[in-house]
């Protein structure tokens, strides 16, 4: 029953008149109680379960009927809505996910309702599901300079809790870094680095790869982006342990230090202390006017960066990385007789190319 009701109550949220509107408070507020009396379906990420249950329904006609009123938002809707965050039976914390993936909105529109009933769910000391709230609001990540000082503490939670973040672990990583290199004042270095350490190899990565892309998509400011905002964060807050240094993660960061142009030479030293082996050598075709650029103008950097990415082993299959070697051999003579020009070459007589 409690399928039917919530479902039916969902078309009609989408229907429903302004004239008509207290016919649908009525039968919400009679529907309400026994949906969330009923008990939630375990696994399954979060998301995926409030999406598809009557809790979930019984939030998301409440955020239909929100988006009708465009001017203000009637005081019944609060109170529907503080009926979702003040319940602890059954699935209601399906119901609180999708209320979740609103905060920012729903801030805006009253800060004062939002930080007294809302945020208190994202507390991973008070509430049994903080992490199905924070997966509803990774779900559809915003966060103005407003908002940010009253979920701060408990995102940073979130991410020492990555494991618990199911599906949504690896959002939650890449927001953590857009957080820092946009807002580079908002989580310190020395905090940054804390859940850097403590983030599983895939998480490193996926921040790693955040980093090119805003290289990437900067374009001609991509080389002040660097110097004014990523190589500091990276020289102060990545950590430089040989143990964390992931394939994956080296991978990206290294070709972020490669879409440089004239901080190419300066971003080489910084990568290379946080960088190990990786799989660079597959890339060549794909960046060929970046390393044809470099070879020509910062022949050692590019060597040295190369050097790094080739670990004990290492299989290489792109004949192209031999045109690049040739090339660096011609720009620079003097790098043929350097430990990286070698381990380079011998690394291509080892694949036969």
């Amino acid at each position: 029953m409690a399928y039917d009701l919530s479902f039916a109550l969902g078309r009609i949220a989408k229907a429903t008149s302004l004239e008509n509107e207290e016919c649908f408070v009525s039968f919400w507020n009679v529907v309400a109680p026994l949906v969330f009396q009923v008990a939630s379906v375990e696994g399954g990420d979060y998301m995926t379960r409030a999406i598809n249950s009557p809790a979930g329904e019984m939030a998301q006609s409440l955020l239909s009927r929100l988006a009708v009123h465009t001017e203000k938002v009637p005081d019944w809707i609060w109170q529907a809505l503080k009926v979702i965050t003040d319940a602890r039976t059954g699935s209601a914390h399906l119901a609180q996910v999708l209320l979740a993936s609103r905060t920012q909105l729903l801030f805006n529109l009253d800060r004062y309702w939002t930080t007294e009933n809302l945020i208190p769910l994202f507390s991973w000391k008070c509430h049994k599901y903080a992490a199905a709230a924070w997966v509803g609001y990774i779900w559809q990540f915003g966060v103005t300079a407003d908002l940010w000082p009253f979920i701060k503490a408990d995102f940073i939670l979130a991410l020492k809790n990555y494991d618990g973040l199911g599906p949504a672990a690896k959002s939650a990583a890449s927001w953590f870094t857009a957080i820092c290199i946009n807002q580079p004042l908002w989580i310190e270095y020395e905090t940054a680095s804390a859940i850097l350490k403590q983030f599983p190899g895939e998480a490193r990565a996926a921040a790693a790869h955040v980093l090119l892309q805003r290289l990437e998509g900067a374009l001609d400011e991509s080389d002040s982006l660097w110097r004014e905002r990523i190589g500091p964060w990276l020289n102060g807050a990545w950590p430089k342990s040989p143990k964390l240094r992931d394939s994956s993660a080296s991978l990206y960061l290294a070709l972020a230090a490669l879409t440089k142009k004239d901080e190419f030479p300066a971003a080489v030293p910084v990568v290379l202390e946080i960088i190990g082996s990786g799989e660079m050598h597959l890339y060549v075709q794909h960046y060929e006017a970046l390393f044809a650029r470099h070879t020509a103008k910062h022949p050692t950097e590019l060597m040295r960066l190369l050097a790094a990415m080739i670990g004990t082993g290492t299989r290489l299959y792109d004949k192209k990385l031999r045109v690049v070697l040739n090339g660096l051999g011609k720009a620079c003579p003097a790098c043929t007789e350097s430990p990286e020009y070698r381990l380079i070459e011998e690394a291509l007589r080892a694949n036969s190319l």
